[in-house]
């Protein structure tokens, strides 16, 4: 094969030069603007924002469960970012990496790397994983048309240009990328200092460099250290949106012991190279160092401690390694992403505050413009609901002798297309008198909004006092104390020691043969696991080590056991009689998470119950404590666990009544028989399953394979005093009645908020 040579001299070549000039170009734009640059808005790349967005389709909310990684990755590919998985999954990564990033946007359940080895986090099938409350504040407002959306890369979906954020991610995470030509290197900044930096520039409508400037000292990175830089320095690269930070590990120096800890790594660096540099080094006899020992745990991800060997000074070794090691690191400080006018270029930190409360200003107004045309078609409908009820006798014969009723209705009555549509749809149930009572009233209430919001869209000063708030709640839960340290010019840090704490995550589980053990994490799978002939799992618990096991028996007793002091995973584990003592016959039942503050609701099948601190039950004692009186037959139901924010309680029967009382009745008892919670008509009955919830939260009521949602209103009939019988359970879907046969009632209640 012969070698394709242009030459500049043919006319033949103008063309082809040309042509890859024009293909270099737009692939330079392309990876400009999507893929390797942030946009001012949000502080995200498409493919970040693409992960976020997915999630949220997917409603992966900071309440929801957990969900494969694989299948987010999955949609983000298949509906809007068609390139590697891999790459995907590692920006996926990235931010639920809480040593990467300041504020991560994933909660990430599973293996996701460390901060001494980053890139050992578990294949996205194995990772779970759903949104961060923080990442939410960027979602929140994404349906109220306050950002842009155009088509995906086959035109078949919708994909916002921005998020609505309701902070400044740009400033508070950072960013870094390489496009063609340009980079980003955006360090994070501390909250507090954003935004009280953002809140004075929204407020003030003159608002200097240097005031703005104020605000900030240096950057606030998530892997601790300390900023080594001076004032000057840092509010020079501010300005010119250019410089360098350097950045120095935290460290200890004991001179009675003559050690030296490192307590803290490069940013986005990889601390195991470190440890491997400071081995050679020690193996090359270029470091007086006798031992090295890794001392990390939960509480501290890095916790380094060198053994310095003979009279050496360990100031002497902290500053070789300082600078042979990334221990003391530059880091660029380069202030580039795309503005909200779509260009990329360098600002300076003021003008980037300056850039991105305009964007927020704009979000916020699209935001109440929206809700303002909300409230103007709910209230156009009104006025066509109370044409309505004004006129009901002469509307309901002109739909009873009409062919086409609407084009009546509009004729007649002056109404709508809109209006004329949604009469048509009303029930007969709506037509009653305290309906059209409660239109009114809500008609005088959307009336008041639309007026206040008017009055709000036309003054500059309420939307930036609006704004403000806004910027102040959304940032309120976030706010706290920074984790890197500035110390100007400062040589060395001195930290105090700190008493280490292992309360890693566990896994206890207790066999059907009554074996017992405890795992490391909380991912285990039991159906992996080995246990003795004929044995296998039966309780599981996900809790931590440094908290006591609470168990409950089959004979209403209570226990408690140090999870620490329980045999490892290695083995099949030990028999729980070597821990605690048990009666004849009795039987470890039921396992709960430990919580000084928490409570249970513990109640039994014949309709007693009662609540008890959960606190109360970690007794000492190894043969253990009463805590339920149970009556002859009469067994344990599930414990139920109390957040504190419950304010009813749902019970279910086996004869297939449904009530609901005021969890506020149940008395609360260390040990008790238990209140009547309800009354059963006959021994045969049973409470089959309890739930508590938040008043206004509607329940889903699963009868056979078939499902009810009773929301507040519909919970209304069910609501009973304490010790009462209840009603019998029945839905209504539509204009469908469905009945559900008491034979059918199979399983369970369960919260849906």
């Amino acid at each position: 094969m012969s070698d394709l040579i242009l030459d500049p001299s043919t006319e033949d070549t103008i063309p082809a030069l040309q042509m890859i000039n024009d293909a270099y170009l737009n692939y330079s734009m392309y990876v400009i603007m999507d893929r390797a640059l942030p946009h001012i808005g949000d502080g995200l790349k498409p493919v970040q924002r693409r992960i976020l967005h997915s999630m949220n389709e997917l409603k992966l909310s900071p309440q929801a469960k957990y969900k494969k990684s694989a299948r987010t990755v999955g949609d983000v590919l298949g509906k809007f970012h068609p390139h590697g998985d891999s790459a995907c999954y590692e920006a996926m990564v990235n931010l639920a990496q809480s040593f990467n990033t300041r504020y991560p946007l994933i909660d990430g359940q599973g293996n996701w790397g460390s901060v001494d080895d980053p890139k050992s986090f578990a294949a996205m099938r194995y990772t779970e994983s759903k949104l961060t409350p923080y990442a939410q504040t960027m979602l929140d407002e994404i349906k109220q048309d306050t950002v842009e959306w155009v088509d995906n890369f086959d035109g078949s979906l919708k994909q916002p240009v921005t998020l609505p954020a309701q902070l400044p991610n740009l400033l508070l995470n950072g960013v870094t990328g390489i496009a063609v030509g340009m980079a980003t290197d955006i360090p994070p900044f501390n909250i507090d200092e954003v935004i009280g930096a953002v809140c004075q520039t929204i407020s003030k409508t003159r608002t200097t460099d240097d005031d703005i400037l104020n605000f900030f000292t240096a950057p606030d990175f998530p892997c601790g250290g300390t900023v080594i830089n001076s004032l000057d320095e840092l509010h020079n690269a501010y300005r010119t949106g250019r410089g360098t930070v350097t950045l120095r590990a935290n460290y200890e120096i004991d001179a009675k012991n003559n050690t030296l800890t490192i307590r803290s790594g490069p940013f986005r660096g990889d601390f195991n190279k470190i440890i491997e540099n400071i081995s050679n080094e020690i193996k090359e006899h270029k470091l007086p160092v006798s031992r090295i020992r890794d001392m990390s745990d939960k509480h501290t991800p890095i916790c380094l401690q060198l053994d310095i060997s003979g009279r050496h000074k360990a100031e002497v070794v902290l500053q070789h390694l300082l600078s042979h090691t990334d221990l003391e690191k530059p880091a660029k400080i380069n202030l580039n992403c795309i503005g909200i006018n779509g260009q990329p270029y360098v600002r300076s930190l003021p003008t980037l505050i300056r850039e991105w409360c305009e964007y927020r200003t704009n979000v916020f107004v699209r935001k109440k413009n929206f809700r303002l045309r909300t409230v103007e078609a709910r209230l156009h409908i009104l006025d066509g609901y109370l044409i309505a009820y004004d006129n009901i006798e002469e509307i309901v014969r002109l739909i009873r002798q009409s062919d086409h009723p609407k084009p009546a209705l509009m004729t007649r009555f002056e109404l709508s297309d809109i209006q004329a549509t949604a009469i048509l749809a009303l029930r007969l149930s709506q037509l009653s008198k305290l309906e059209a009572i409660s239109l009114k009233e809500e008609k005088a209430q959307l009336e008041q909004e639309r007026n206040a919001l008017k009055a709000l869209l036309s003054d500059d000063g309420k939307i930036r006092r609006a704004v403000v708030t806004e910027i102040k709640t959304a940032s309120k839960p976030f706010l706290g104390e920074r984790r890197t340290l500035w110390k100007e010019d400062a040589p060395t840090s001195l930290l105090s020691p700190e008493e280490m704490v292992d309360d890693g995550p566990a896994t206890v589980l207790l066999s059907r043969q009554g074996w017992i053990r405890v795992h490391k994490g909380q991912s285990v799978n039991p159906a992996l696991l080995k246990y003795k002939i004929n044995d296998a799992p039966d309780l599981i618990l996900e809790t931590r080590y440094n908290k006591p096991l609470v168990m409950i028996g089959n004979k209403g007793r209570c226990f408690a056991y140090p999870i620490h002091k329980l045999p490892n995973s290695k083995g099949a584990g030990d028999p729980l009689s070597s821990k605690i003592t048990l009666q004849n016959g009795e039987k470890i039942q039921y396992l709960l998470p430990f919580d000084v503050n928490a409570k249970a609701l513990i109640a039994t099948h014949k309709g007693f119950g009662f609540i008890s601190p959960i606190e109360g039950m970690n007794t000492k004692v190894k043969k253990g404590r009463e805590l339920v009186s149970l009556t002859d037959n009469d067994t344990l139901l599930p414990p139920a666990l109390l957040s504190g924010q419950e304010d009813e309680l749902a019970i279910l029967t086996q004869a297939g009544r449904l009530i609901i009382i005021p969890l506020d009745s149940i008395n609360e008892y260390s040990k008790a028989k238990g209140m009547q919670l309800v009354a059963l008509k006959s021994d045969e009955d049973r409470i089959i399953d309890i739930l508590p919830f938040k008043k206004g939260a509607s329940i889903h009521v699963i009868v056979g394979k078939r499902k009810c949602v009773l929301d507040n209103e519909r919970m209304e009939p069910y609501r009973a005093a304490r010790a009462r019988r209840g009603v019998l359970f029945e839905a209504k879907k539509h204009k469908a009645r469905l009945a559900f046969s008491i034979q059918k009632v199979k399983k369970y209640l369960k919260s849906c908020s």
